[in-house]
């Protein structure tokens, strides 16, 4: 019964993506009769995670290189707001403006609050950017950019696509992100680069861990992320911070039982990339200080669970994950009672792929392994 009941909340959906994709055809035809006066400035849409907008970094650095005389604004959903602004190259980062770009009760469409809403679309109308651009194959990100009207607008669509697609670098499932912004970066003719500079180039004999996540389908048995390093010969004089928000009370158990273990409170996004920088080696579930820790130059161990690796993956960094699972991805709503995806990690010799990635990843390599598919037989 649970499984039906999803399978109709994504039929609703499928039917407004396509009536959404009907909304833009419409408004691009009229968009060529509301001809204004352009200057010189670009908006980008960055509605996904942190460790999504992480990945469009050598966009964001791409377009500043490329036009270092315009003035760069970025509308950000809550969880990339941090991140966005330490690059310190946006002129203005807009945060949860836009009511799908919010987390929580982002599909109840009749709780928005409308009114400022289009408040907020004319004061970007009078704007008059020349160049708009959202890497997501999202409908309402594409209409909601012809609502502003630039000048040029590169933008994806999953519904309607042959006729309102105007990057022609198209997203698929299944498909590397990292491969898709690469070959964006190419179509808009700018560099790629993703490493973040002025950073800590110093690696100390430290492996930060993070586990923590909004979605209990991606978080991992820390008890046994740590027995498998214990057992590992190369990691005996490394120190080990655990990276969490959370209150070291709740892991006194973890820190008596193994001796080399501390916590390390980031509450603060400095804190977090202070740490990670530092680091010589981090292990974690799929999440954005993932994703940060890869664009550092951290070598990077991803555990994934109910995420798709395949389109996920940070930059250079191994991953570990079950490839036997269809109902990946999931987006944290299991359709099961248990996390099979999750349970199933469990049983994976951990100690072995551990030991396989230090090996394979010391601090002076200058490139990770590729992915390390684990199926469950």
């Amino acid at each position: 019964m649970k499984y039906k009941k999803l399978s109709v909340k994504r039929f609703i959906k499928k039917c407004l993506l396509y009536i959404f994709g009907l909304i833009a055809v419409i408004l691009k035809f009229l968009r060529l009769i509301f001809k204004q006066e352009k200057s010189k400035k670009i908006l980008i849409l960055s509605f996904w995670g942190m460790g999504d907008s992480i990945q469009q970094t050598p966009i964001y650095f791409g377009l500043r290189e490329k036009y270092f005389d315009y003035k760069i604004d970025v509308i950000s959903s809550k969880r990339s707001n941090d991140y966005l602004n330490y690059l310190n190259i946006f002129d203005n980062v807009y945060t949860d403006l836009v009511p799908w770009s919010k987390k929580n009760d982002k599909y109840k469409i009749f709780s928005y609050e409308y009114f400022e809403f289009f408040k907020f679309i004319k004061k970007l109308r009078n704007e008059k950017y020349e160049i708009a651009f959202s890497a997501r194959p999202d409908t309402r990100d594409y209409i909601f950019l012809l609502l502003i009207n630039p000048k040029i607008l590169f933008c994806n669509s999953l519904y309607f696509g042959k006729f309102i697609g105007e990057l022609k670098t198209k997203f698929e499932r299944n498909v590397n992100k990292v491969e898709y912004i690469k070959k964006v970066c190419s179509e808009l003719g700018i560099s790629f680069n993703y490493k973040l500079k002025n950073l800590n180039t110093i690696k100390e004999k430290k492996i930060s861990i993070f586990i923590d996540s909004n979605d209990p389908t991606k978080e991992i048995n820390l008890d046994l992320i740590l027995n498998s390093i214990e057992n590992i010969e190369f990691t005996k004089n490394y120190e080990i911070n655990i990276i969490s928000q959370k209150s070291e009370i709740l892991y006194t158990e973890l820190i008596e039982k193994y001796s080399n273990v501390k916590v390390k409170n980031t509450n603060f996004f400095k804190d977090l990339i202070g740490e990670l920088s530092s680091s010589s080696y981090f292990i974690g579930s799929d999440s954005g200080p993932a994703h940060l820790a890869s664009i550092i130059g951290v070598q990077s161990l991803v555990i994934f669970t109910s995420g798709t690796p395949f389109e996920d993956t940070p930059y250079n960094s191994t991953s570990i994950f079950l490839d036997n699972f269809a109902c990946r991805p999931c987006a944290g709503h299991c359709i099961y009672k248990k996390n099979y995806c999750k349970e199933g990690i469990y049983s994976i010799e951990m100690s072995k792929h551990f030991k396989n990635f230090f090996e394979k990843n010391d601090v002076v390599s200058k490139k990770a392994t590729q992915l390390i598919p684990v199926t469950i037989i």
